[in-house]
């Protein structure tokens, strides 16, 4: 739809799982299917921009965002560091709550998810023993 190439940029991935056949989306991809239907080009950061976050954000810290870049949700996501404990981990071929599984990563996980825990992991036992340091 149109709001879906202006408003809420929205496009999916289907994996070889899926019981529909294959599709890997890209930004590339959206934008030509946006052209061609719209004739407008998607904003990907225009959420971001508009609400203007990364502002409110300069005062906060210990954020972690973590981004599935298969999520259609990722356009209305803070995609970079906006420091050094608010931070952006964007997964490439990450789906929709990726990083959320219980069991950690498994086998059937890509590379860019198993990388993405290790990071994840890094950067909460080091904030963690940073606020230890600090109370003791």
């Amino acid at each position: 739809t149109f709001q879906t190439c202006t408003d809420v940029i929205f496009f999916a991935s289907l994996s070889n799982t899926s019981f529909l056949p294959p599709h890997k989306a890209t930004f590339v991809e959206l934008n030509k299917r946006c052209q061609q239907d719209f004739g407008v080009t998607p904003h990907p950061t225009e959420m971001v921009d508009t609400w203007n976050y990364v502002n409110k954000l300069n005062n906060s810290s210990h954020i972690l965002f973590v981004n599935g870049l298969q999520d259609m949700w990722a356009g209305g996501s803070v995609l970079w560091n906006v420091s050094d404990t608010v931070v952006a981990i964007n997964i490439e071929d990450g789906a929709h709550h990726s990083d959320l599984s219980h069991e950690g990563p498994t086998d059937q996980d890509t590379d860019d998810v198993k990388q993405a825990y290790i990071e994840i992991e890094t950067i909460i036992k080091k904030w963690l023993n940073e606020i230890q340091v600090k109370q003791n």
